[in-house]
């Protein structure tokens, strides 16, 4: 599919894959596949044969584009990355005490922690699908 959307060339660090989400890497202009929902996700890459370490692959940094799945989604679902840059269902990190009206960090809870997304489906899909994503970045 061709599809208009904002798209970025950046530096690979080690192999990035066609349709695979790619995180920030360690230097301006990098970026790497990504390998968690803790990363810094960028896009997700849309360059077909994919990049090799040191090699230019496009990011596609917002809009509707493709990336595959590394497990069961259901559309509209937030997605983030699994340990292979393949999208699987983003889930918040929360406790049943942070629905207190006020909350209280004790000694059975650690820090707050986040997770990233790339976007959200569009479709559902299994592990293996290439589905259509809406990239959007953010928090979760």
């Amino acid at each position: 599919m061709n599809f208009l959307r904002p798209v970025q060339t950046v530096t690979a660090q080690g192999p990035v894959h066609h349709r695979q989400i790619v995180a920030w890497g360690t230097g301006d202009g990098t970026g790497k596949a990504a390998t968690g929902p803790l990363d810094a996700i960028v896009g997700i890459a849309d360059y077909p044969g994919g990049a090799c370490d040191t090699g230019r692959v496009d990011v596609v940094r917002a809009g509707i584009t493709e990336v595959v799945l590394g497990a069961p989604v259901t559309r509209g679902d937030p997605l983030t990355s699994d340990a292979a840059g393949c999208a699987v269902t983003a889930a918040h990190h929360g406790h049943p005490e942070n629905l207190a009206a006020v909350y209280t960090q004790n000694a059975t809870t650690g820090a707050a922690t986040y997770g990233r997304i790339v976007g959200y489906a569009e479709i559902s899909g299994v592990a293996g699908d290439v589905i259509t994503v809406l990239v959007a970045p953010g928090l979760i």
